[in-house]
């Protein structure tokens, strides 16, 4: 149970009292559309708009606000990416090393948490998605997309386009100004 107020929890709160207690139980939901309307992703500034969507928070902040400096480590690379690389690898088609196979790969992964049973049996599909939950967080998504060929699909609340010459950035206009034998990449 959250306690607020009535404006607190509804920015377009206009009955009585905007001060009056209010209390209600937590329940999250999806991230489906906006209540304002001009982006998806702006939610408002109440209660209601705090409580929409999930968030992920992997790598908790450590902010010191007299230095600035934190004593928080963010991984660039982390081992479990790299076995999972190895055990996308051996799915692909590569050949096994150590004893290990793709499915013995990811299960070693999966077994560090302890709410994720091992698997029988594995495809690239379950793989990619493994990969999904274990770096969340990482900027490794995009990449993951493109790898598995999946990111001409619709996701996200808006992206809809399926042109493959997204998949390379366009080189940015300061760049033309620094260095005029440049070619823009295809598309943009």
């Amino acid at each position: 149970m959250v306690n607020t107020t009535n404006l607190g929890y509804d920015q377009f709160y206009s009955g009585g009292s905007p001060a009056a207690s209010f209390n209600y139980q937590l329940n999250l939901t999806p991230l489906t559309t906006s209540r304002l309307g001009a982006s998806a992703y702006d939610l408002g500034k109440d209660e209601i708009a705090w409580n929409t969507g999930y968030r992920n928070i992997k790598f908790y902040p450590d902010a010191n606000s007299v230095t600035r400096n934190q004593s928080n480590d963010v991984p660039i690379f982390r081992f479990s990416d790299i076995i999972l690389m190895k055990a996308e690898a051996i799915q692909r088609g590569g050949t096994p090393t150590m004893g290990h196979t793709a499915l013995s790969l990811v299960n070693m992964v999966r077994g560090q948490r302890t709410t994720s049973p091992a698997w029988t049996a594995l495809t690239l599909d379950d793989l990619y998605a493994e990969r999904n939950r274990e770096l969340s967080w990482e900027c490794w998504h995009r990449n993951d997309m493109i790898r598995f060929g999946k990111f001409e699909n619709p996701w996200g609340l808006a992206k809809t386009n399926a042109e493959t010459y997204r998949r390379i950035f366009p080189i940015p206009t300061t760049a033309f100004t620094t260095n005029p034998n440049l070619t823009q990449n295809t598309g943009y």
